[in-house]
């Protein structure tokens, strides 16, 4: 995600920042905002204008 030049900090593991992370780019992109990295949502996260 950072080569489509995304600023992501990770934390490794799928911690509080990820979540907070995966619920904010959901909410942007018209997903169901459930923090949780599904289909629908990692397939968004190749495909969706970087905001």
């Amino acid at each position: 995600m950072r080569g489509r030049g995304w600023s992501i900090t990770t934390d490794r593991l799928y911690g509080p920042r990820t979540e907070r992370v995966a619920r904010q780019f959901q909410r942007e992109k018209g997903l169901t905002v459930d923090g949780l990295i599904v289909k629908t949502t990692w397939e968004a996260a190749w495909v969706s204008s970087i905001t």
